[in-house]
C-alpha cells in the first residue's frame, strides 16, 4: 500500500477499517524530512496577526482553535463585523 497516494487525513481511518477486516497492511513511509531552510519573514503582518502574536507570546497556551477564530474574518448575514 502506497500512503502517499491516499488523501490527506485518510491513512489512520483506512488502517482501521483494514484491521478490522482482519487485513494486516503493509505500510513503507517513504517520506523524506528534507534539509533545513534558511528563511525569514519579509512581509508586514496585518493589526489582527500582530495582536495575536502578542496574544501567543504572552500566553503560549492559547489553543490553535482561538488563533484560527481571532485571525478568521466573519460574517454575519452576508456582512462582516
Amino acid at each position: 500500500m502506497r500512503a502517499d497516494r491516499l488523501p490527506r487525513g485518510c491513512q489512520d481511518d483506512l488502517l482501521q477499517a483494514l484491521w478490522a477486516l482482519n487485513i494486516k497492511p503493509v505500510v513503507h513511509d517513504q517520506r523524506n524530512s528534507g534539509q533545513p531552510l534558511k528563511a525569514t519573514f519579509q512581509g508586514e503582518l496585518r493589526p489582527e496577526q500582530s495582536l495575536l502574536l502578542a496574544l501567543v507570546g504572552a500566553a503560549a497556551h492559547v489553543a490553535p482553535t482561538m488563533a484560527l477564530w481571532v485571525t478568521s474574518p466573519r460574517t454575519l448575514q452576508g456582512d462582516s463585523y
